[in-house]
């Protein structure tokens, strides 16, 4: 369907077979590139989120007010 789109999955490892190294080395790219991005949206979520969860949480106080 996409002929240019490489898979960025993980090789999974199964009861009686362990990964190879081609295998490990291709999870530890993954892995890192994951990382990075899933920090990113740690930061937003701990630092963003929390302003935001605060400001629905006082525009329903405020619109409960005045029902």
């Amino acid at each position: 369907m996409f002929p240019n789109v490489r898979v960025h999955v993980c090789a999974r490892v199964f009861r009686n077979r362990s990964l190879a190294e081609e295998e490990k080395v291709g999870n530890r790219f993954i892995v890192r590139v994951r990382a990075r991005v899933e920090h990113v949206f740690g930061y937003m979520t701990r630092f963003m989120g929390v302003f935001l969860v605060g400001f629905m949480g006082l525009f329903v106080w405020v619109v409960g007010l005045f029902v």
